[in-house]
């Protein structure tokens, strides 16, 4: 990602783009190569060109999970080893006599299961979306010669940012003028104790984060003090923003799934194990064809008596009946196994940054 130089129409003047500095040149460079380099002054941005580099850039915004559609979202609920039974079992009996009633009860009670979870799950995911739509975040920063209050998703590399106490940093930011200015860390660096900052160059070679005294990361708070600085990096670039990319990857089963899918399995196994075992005895016991379908119809009768119909339901509307009696406490539930996987934890360790980033 880089910066260009505007000429005088406010196009990016192309063979002027430099390169996103290193970690090194944020640090050791004196703040006014720093503002030369993004094409910005302590006077900040004008509106017009921090438009143009939102629209060039992209909003100042964490990685977020890709969304399928409302279908594909729905079908993924038929991925349950018991649903897989229920739904071949009911199938089978479709085509057997006097086999069409087991197969409107199986299929309803099928439905009605994923149905209620994909529901619960879709109601729970837009109270989420509302939430946060609702709770908007804004920085103070420097703009056409003026402070402004502006939302964090518009804030762009080059902006001029006012920080004080209780206020959180908007974006990677490195530090101009600062007074008395201490931050809390903890969230991205572990350190239990405020962070002193300063504006004065670092030499950053061999040095972890946590010693970069005039660099301000993304989502840290300020604990006292007050400071000026410009913005460096923004969204994914940040080093909060690469930590985010981690945790909206797939997300890993609970113990709960695991628990449910291994179960499934098992009785798919015992299931196909013994009414294949069934029905090669009766078979070979009457060879003619009478002797062949009564070996069906019993081994198929087998089989849907064997699968917990009920099960997934039972399991959802309990799960269902968690996350309504934990919406009452102010708690949205967007997956339903982690309301037990919750529920079996021993020890929970508490962190802004897991709260932070999966809120957002």
């Amino acid at each position: 990602m880089a910066i260009g130089n505007k000429n005088a129409s406010g196009e990016a003047g192309a063979n002027k783009m430099q390169p996103m500095l290193s970690a090194e040149e944020l640090l050791s460079l004196p703040v006014e190569e720093v503002l030369s380099h993004l094409d910005t002054s302590q006077s900040g941005l004008s509106s017009e060109e921090a438009g143009n580099r939102l629209e060039v850039y992209g909003p100042n915004e964490l990685a977020k999970r890709k969304k399928h559609s409302a279908i594909i979202e729905f079908l993924k609920n038929f991925g349950s080893p018991l649903v897989i039974i229920l739904m071949v079992a009911g199938l089978i009996s479709a085509f057997v006599p006097d086999g069409l009633p087991n197969f409107i009860i199986i299929y309803i009670i099928v439905f009605l299961s994923v149905f209620l979870d994909y529901y619960q799950e879709s109601k729970a995911e837009k109270a989420a979306e509302t939430l946060k739509e609702k709770v908007t975040t804004t920085a103070t920063v420097l703009r056409d010669g003026a402070k402004k209050e502006v939302k964090l998703h518009d804030i762009v590399q080059g902006d001029i940012i006012y920080l004080s106490a209780g206020d959180i940093t908007p974006a990677d930011a490195r530090i101009i003028t600062a007074k008395d200015l201490f931050l809390n860390q903890s969230s991205l660096t572990g350190e239990s104790f405020p962070v002193e900052k300063t504006p004065h160059p670092f030499k950053v070679k061999n040095a972890s984060i946590s010693d970069w005294n005039n660099y301000l990361f993304m989502g840290t708070s300020v604990v006292s003090g007050a400071a000026v600085a410009v913005v460096v990096r923004t969204g994914g670039s940040t080093e909060y923003g690469k930590i985010a990319k981690k945790l909206v990857e797939t997300a890993p089963e609970t113990e709960f799934e695991r628990g449910i899918k291994g179960f499934g399995f098992l009785i798919m196994q015992i299931t196909i194990v013994l009414v294949l075992f069934v029905f090669l005895i009766n078979a070979l016991l009457h060879p003619d064809t009478n002797g062949i379908l009564q070996a069906l119809l019993f081994s198929v009768a087998l089989a849907v008596g064997l699968t917990p119909e009920l099960l997934p339901m039972i399991i959802t509307v309990n799960l269902s009946r968690g996350a309504i009696a934990m919406s009452k406490k102010g708690v949205i539930v967007k997956r339903l196994s982690s309301i037990e996987n919750f529920g079996s934890m021993n020890v929970l360790a508490q962190t802004k940054l897991v709260r932070s980033l999966k809120t957002g």
